[in-house]
């Protein structure tokens, strides 16, 4: 990881002059040594990519934002086809449905205008979507879980799944109105699913 790269003025090469065993992964976090001329940023600041963070989390935890955001934002954006602002005319498509879902993913979701109806794996993960702003969170234990994610976006067609494995997908559908479009955090190797 790098820890130290310099430009010699004026149209000096850029140069690598100290670094770290890299972290597996496409995530930086690092403290700035010296900012240089910069206004944004002070000497001792921890950034991850380009931002600052205030926080008591080690690097290495903090290391992993930028490939969770990532990933949420690719499936979101490039998978499923949302939109960065939501058009409200098209009412079926401002619905998302995100099942293995904690707020992050969701909570991008909302900052575009959509709509997110949440399918959680526990309490501690129910809260968190709560917070993070979802419309609709709903336990997927709960043996009413298909006919009550249909009651709030009964014309819903855009679903994120975190857990990728094939029970949820076969939920998912029957959440949803065909076609479907479903993103997943990791690449679906089951059976082909018809809509989908």
């Amino acid at each position: 990881m790098a820890k130290r790269f310099v430009l010699p003025a004026p149209f000096g090469r850029l140069q690598l002059e100290k670094y770290d065993p890299p972290v597996i992964g496409m995530d930086i976090v690092r403290h700035v040594i010296d900012p240089g001329e910069s206004q944004r940023f002070q000497k001792g600041d921890l950034i991850m990519s380009t931002g600052t963070i205030e926080s008591e989390i080690p690097v290495l935890g903090l290391s992993t934002l930028p490939f969770s955001l990532c990933t949420a934002a690719c499936g979101l954006y490039l998978d499923i086809g949302l939109a960065k602002v939501a058009d409200r005319n098209d009412v079926a498509a401002t619905h998302v449905l995100i099942w293995g879902a904690n707020g992050g993913v969701g909570k991008l979701a909302k900052i575009s205008g959509y709509s997110v109806a949440a399918v959680t794996s526990s309490n501690e993960t129910t809260a968190q979507a709560q917070t993070r702003g979802s419309d609709y969170v709903f336990s997927r234990s709960d043996p009413d879980l298909i006919a009550k994610v249909k009651s709030v976006a009964p014309d819903q067609r855009l679903a994120f799944h975190t857990v990728v494995t094939e029970e949820p997908i076969s939920k998912i559908v029957d959440c949803c109105k065909k076609p479907i479009t479903v993103a997943t955090a990791i690449k679906y190797t089951g059976a082909p699913i018809d809509g989908v």
